[in-house]
């Protein structure tokens, strides 16, 4: 199914939910998220991300429930949770030790929650309770990133797109 949605003049991001149901596209230039719905083939923005934020976001990405949409925009030290069924804020989640997240991944088997931070690659519980650092990053070699999972090994793979590298963390 086809669905024209608006994405803006810069979208840095793409979520697609579990499910299938909903696709996330972080768009930088209106400091907003186009969240289009599959199943009623209507889209629609999450403009009001909970403050006055200088950027839009960043990175995004859905947890396993399909419901809760993480959200991380540039330069704040704290993740957004944000429900998109009931189009408001879930929570904020603070990122510990003024760690600056770059990117961010859910695993798809409902575990953690892995962020690419400017300094370490850190987790989370999928309950929000703060695991701690996976890799320390030498001289931010991954500040400028995307983080995946694979589903299979859950090896982390992070993107430096300034050294056009990809590192593969075990």
């Amino acid at each position: 199914m086809a669905l024209p949605m608006p994405a803006g003049a810069t979208p840095f991001g793409l979520a697609l939910s579990p499910d299938k149901r909903y696709l996330a596209v972080a768009d930088n230039s209106t400091r907003a998220v186009v969240l289009a719905d599959y199943h009623c083939a209507k889209y629609g923005c999450l403009t009001d991300l909970g403050g006055p934020y200088n950027y839009g976001p960043l990175s995004l990405t859905f947890l396993p429930d399909s419901r809760r949409l993480v959200i991380i925009i540039p330069g704040q030290v704290l993740l957004l949770v944000w429900d998109v069924v009931a189009n408001a804020l879930d929570r904020y989640v603070a990122v510990p030790n003024g760690l600056i997240p770059r990117a961010v991944c859910c695993d798809p088997r409902g575990g953690a929650v892995l962020v690419a931070t400017d300094k370490a690659l850190i987790a989370f519980t999928s309950e929000w309770e703060y695991v701690g650092v996976l890799k320390d990053i030498v001289n931010s070699e991954i500040c400028s990133g995307a983080v995946s999972i694979c589903p299979k090994t859950l090896r982390i793979a992070v993107s430096d797109m300034r050294r056009h590298q990809v590192h593969m963390i075990a």
